[in-house]
């Protein structure tokens, strides 16, 4: 079974060598695709007919020439942009992690929540909990929350806002004891980053800044820290501009996957 199982597993490496040499070249030979993905040609051969025959792949117009068919999409159906983002961020934030020690996460705005998409809190000597990817969490009382609302448009800040009085929360209440969210967009806006003291369920700080998108804010980078450990006045020398940094890189990254993925399917 294990001699079966290492058999299946370079055979599934080699068809999708194939995949991304057809993705990447265009309709090939197989020669051409043989030479692309240095595999002989006989293999080459097996894997186009076992993809021609689950229909990933198609015959061009010119004899002897292969092109990808448009099921080879359903593979990339499940992949949302926030995963672009988390692919993007994770090796920056690893280089983050070992420049500054404490944890940092990348959110994501969703449904009135802020989603973590990558984190180092498994990483870092520093963390005091183990965040997860997935973990949701309000805007108001959060860096990350009151940094996107700070940065997106005034629209989408009147929808969130909506969204948010409609539902029953902390948020929610949080704007019925009088949350002044003009104030904090006007505050946020001004210093560049958001700034959160929390006092449960540890006095720990965080700071967000934004990783901007071609439409405007995208993500936002925040670290945390405890808060006994390093006073605010000397955090933001410290922890801003690397945070800076590293936001620019993920959105340099996000940028360049994205566009690359246009270029290869054509869109």
């Amino acid at each position: 079974m294990a001699r079966d199982s290492y058999h299946l597993v370079h055979g599934l490496e080699k068809g999708l060598a194939v995949l991304r040499a057809l993705n990447r070249d265009g309709p090939s030979s197989a020669a051409a695709l043989a030479a692309a993905t240095e595999l002989p040609r006989p293999t080459v051969h097996r894997l186009v007919e076992t993809l021609l025959a689950a229909g990933y792949v198609g015959r061009s117009d010119v004899r002897g020439v292969y092109r990808l068919t448009g099921l080879v999409r359903l593979l990339a159906d499940g992949y949302h942009p926030d995963d672009a983002v988390a692919d993007a961020a994770q090796p920056i934030l690893a280089r983050l992690c070992d420049e500054i020690v404490w944890p940092t996460d990348v959110l994501t705005y969703n449904d009135a929540m802020m989603t973590v998409r990558a984190t180092t809190h498994p990483r870092s000597p520093l963390s005091i909990h183990r965040a997860i990817v997935g973990a949701r969490f309000p805007l108001l009382s959060t860096a990350s929350g009151q940094l996107y609302l700070s940065f997106c448009s005034a629209a989408t800040r009147r929808e969130i806002l909506r969204l948010i009085r409609h539902r029953p929360g902390p948020d929610a209440a949080r704007l019925r004891a009088g949350f002044d969210v003009e104030k904090m967009v006007r505050a946020t806006r001004r210093r560049g980053y958001a700034f959160i003291r929390h006092r449960a369920p540890a006095r720990t700080s965080s700071i967000a800044v934004p990783i901007a998108g071609p439409r405007g804010i995208l993500a936002c980078l925040t670290v945390i820290w405890i808060s006994s450990a390093m006073p605010v006045d000397e955090a933001v020398p410290r922890l801003v501009p690397a945070l800076t940094t590293a936001a620019a890189a993920i959105a340099r990254d996000y940028r360049a996957r994205i566009a690359g993925g246009k270029r290869r399917g054509g869109g």
